[in-house]
Order: structure tokens, then sequence, then C-alpha cells
């Protein structure tokens, strides 16, 4: 059993009526299980550096990292997760829908459960 990581888009309210919330737009990050490596959703970004990059961007642009149960945590320390969890078990056959970075890290564009 793991837990799933997200970008949460802040919520937007119609400024014109104010009359619905509109759902926040959500990009999986991926999945972390005890004894296995961090799985990243591929997202066509390529490793881990370039990861690191664009949750710092998306996090200067008002995004939110938050579980699957809706906890919100800080980048250094979905980071330090991250990095924990490597080396770790990895069960990847690279293909067109999954790959190792140059440092190992797992990237999938497939479903997660």
């Amino acid at each position: 059993m793991g837990t799933n990581y997200y970008l949460k888009q802040p919520t937007q309210t119609d400024d014109t009526h104010r009359l619905f919330e509109i759902e926040p737009q959500s990009i999986h990050i991926g999945k972390f299980s005890n004894g296995w490596r961090f799985s990243f959703q591929g997202q066509h970004i390529a490793d881990y550096t370039l990861w690191r990059h664009a949750l710092k961007q998306a996090l200067y642009d008002g995004w939110t990292i938050r579980d699957e149960y809706g906890t919100q945590h800080a980048y250094v320390d979905l980071c330090s997760l991250i990095d924990s969890s490597g080396p770790g078990r990895t069960e990847v056959t690279p293909d067109d829908n999954n790959w190792l970075d140059k440092e190992g890290w797992p990237f999938h564009s497939g479903d997660f459960s």
C-alpha cells in the first residue's frame, strides 16, 4: 500500500457571478510505497532533476503539494521523502511507457493504482 502525491492548482472562483468554485486542476506527481523507490508519473518530464525544478516553479505559481488524503506537504519535505526512498526496489521494464532516468528513478506514463 502506498500514498499518491499531487500538485493542486489553487481553487478559482468565477469573478463575475461568484456562484461556483471551479474545481482545481490536479497533476499526479507519483507514488511512495515503503520499501520501494518513489515512482514518478511521467508527465513528459524525463528525470528527477527536471521534476525538482517543475515542482518549485508550480509552487511559485501558487500550486500546492497534497497527498491523496488532502494533506498539504512542503516542497522540502516531499523532496526528502523521495530522496530517502532510494535506492530501493524498482520493477521497471523500460519501454515507451516506463523508464529509469540517469539517476535510476522510475518514471511511468500509465495509470497508477
